[in-house]
């Protein structure tokens, strides 16, 4: 007998098989094991993902319903949302969800409730680091996170940290002469340098009005 052909109530002793609690208890285990024959070959499908060219993630994702996948996205991205699938469709509707797909996307992320910022209830933002806006298609952005998000919330905006980072560096020395003339003569002027830290901070985003 295969697992997936598996009748818990033909390996029941036959003064067992009438009893009724006996009957649902082999019925609920008949179908278990039945859902772990069906997944069994993703097993050896997990183990490769890593290896899976375009073509294969896209199949892949289409039998593990990964309903926020894009097949327009990069091969590193395909690969993320397909890993974590599990455990966002175990949180969806949660701030981790919105965040582990939304990085999976735009790289890091973060959502911001309203009472971080002082918004309007049952709204919140998201925040990124420096994510080129030019190349986002915001149709499908908000596609993918009507999907993942809490149906009583709504996106407020999309804000972009830009960071940028520069080093200065300077060296110095005191510097002192000595003159002879008809005595020693130790030069007035004393010179030397130090570091000199600039930084600068800016955001850019869109900012969404219903």
């Amino acid at each position: 007998m295969k697992l997936s052909d598996l009748e818990l109530r033909e390996l029941i002793p036959i003064f067992m098989r009438e009893d009724e609690t006996v009957g649902a208890l082999s019925t609920v285990v008949n179908e278990y094991t039945r859902r772990v024959s069906r997944e069994l070959p993703l097993l050896h499908k997990w183990e490769q993902i890593d290896n899976m060219d375009n073509r294969q993630l896209d199949e892949l994702a289409w039998e593990l319903n990964v309903l926020w996948y894009s097949p327009d996205a990069p091969v590193e991205t395909k690969r993320r949302l397909i890993k974590k699938s599990d455990m966002v469709y175990a949180r969806l509707g949660t701030k981790w969800a919105v965040e582990e797909v939304i990085s999976a996307y735009l790289g890091r992320a973060s959502v911001q409730e309203f009472w971080e910022y002082d918004g309007r209830p049952h709204y919140f933002r998201i925040v990124v680091d420096n994510y080129d806006f030019s190349n986002l298609d915001v149709k499908k952005f908000l596609a993918v996170l009507e999907l993942v998000k809490r149906k009583s919330q709504w996106l407020e905006a999309v804000r972009n940290r830009l960071h940028r980072w520069s080093k200065l560096r300077a060296a110095g020395c005191p510097v002192i002469g000595v003159k002879l003339l008809t005595h020693p003569y130790i030069a007035p002027d004393l010179q030397s340098r130090g570091n000199t830290y600039i930084s600068s901070y800016g955001a850019i985003g869109i900012k969404l009005k219903s």
